[in-house]
């Protein structure tokens, strides 16, 4: 009996060598696929990232506009407001926000005033004035334009606004700096 106890405790012994030997060869390859697994979320964040700033820096307040043309044939309106939505369209045409937002002023609340309105003031970078129309617009399930705000239009506003205000601080502490 001796003998096979001896036997069996050298077994047991040689198969705890074999099992320590496997288990230190699963942690050394698990480390190393730990390591290129964290070098891959690293590489696919710079990438994500990278084609995020391509993105916005080829976005531009025009290109957001003119993804959502607007189309004045489309009105059944009185003559008079009829007029000065077409005159409004046309200064869209020729990026002249500033008289869109002037025209606009008195005429009185409609579909189409509200999304020329979010137009106009895209085009002047007023994205303050934009959210709280575009919101009203969205929240109006029966709005004539609530189809045409999509993700990707909130996203590219988003990032244009984001953008802008991201710029205003960085020449904020250019001219702080210049100042000194």
């Amino acid at each position: 009996m001796d003998i096979q106890k001896i036997e069996k405790r050298i077994q047991i012994t040689h198969r705890k060598r074999e099992l320590d030997g496997i288990i230190m060869n699963m942690k050394q390859r698990e480390k190393k696929y730990d390591g290129l697994s964290k070098f891959g979320s690293i590489a696919a964040s710079f990438l994500l990232l990278g084609s995020l700033f391509l993105y916005s820096f080829q976005l531009s307040n025009e290109k957001l506009i003119n993804s959502t043309s607007y189309s004045y044939s489309t009105r059944g309106s009185m003559n008079e407001t009829k007029n000065i939505l077409e005159k409004s369209y046309l200064a869209l045409n020729n990026k002249k926000y500033d008289k869109i937002i002037s025209l606009l002023e008195k005429e009185p609340d409609s579909d189409h005033k509200d999304w020329l309105l979010i137009e106009a003031n895209i085009g002047l970078e007023k994205y303050s004035k934009v959210i709280p129309l575009l919101r009203k617009v969205e929240e109006n399930q029966d709005h004539q334009y609530n189809s045409r705000i999509s993700l990707f239009f909130k996203i590219d506003l988003y990032i244009l606004y984001f953008k802008k205000s991201f710029c205003e601080v960085l020449d904020r502490i250019y001219y702080s700096i210049m100042k000194n």
